[in-house]
This record gives structure tokens, C-alpha cells and sequence, in this order.
């Protein structure tokens, strides 16, 4: 749901996108991993303002929002 987005780097990344609104684009801070070279935890973690100890150690398991919103984040 880009509406009302729950993960934070979906968060991040609505704030980086330019929009018809003139406003100031947040950046996130580092380079988007190679698919082949993905973290052990969450794929996200190097690159999230709100990591915590946990999301580096495993992939978050998959949290249901509502019947039709998920996210794979500890933090949601």
C-alpha cells in the first residue's frame, strides 16, 4: 500500500520520489545491495534509519497488515 506504507524503507522511499508537489527529497543513505550479495537478515537493514540488533541475524517473517497489505519488517 503506497498510501498508507507500514515498512520503513518503503517510508524511505516514497520520501526520496519526486512528486508533482515541490518539496525536499529525503535520500537513502548507501548503495542498494547486489541480488547476489544480499545481508543474512533483512535485505533492507544496511540501508534502514530504524534497524535494530535482530534484523541483521534473520529474514523478518511475513506480517499481515490487513487482507490485502504485508511486509516482511519487525518493526510493522
Amino acid at each position: 500500500m503506497l498510501l498508507k506504507p507500514r515498512h520503513p524503507y518503503t517510508q524511505g522511499l516514497l520520501k526520496a520520489s519526486p512528486t508533482l508537489k515541490r518539496g525536499v527529497l529525503t535520500p537513502i543513505p548507501g548503495s542498494v545491495p547486489q541480488l547476489t550479495a544480499l545481508p543474512p537478515g533483512c535485505a533492507f537493514e544496511p540501508r534502514c534509519e530504524l534497524r535494530r540488533d535482530e534484523c541483521s541475524t534473520a529474514i523478518p517473517a511475513l506480517r499481515i497488515i490487513s487482507s490485502d497489505h504485508a511486509a516482511r519488517c519487525i518493526l510493522v
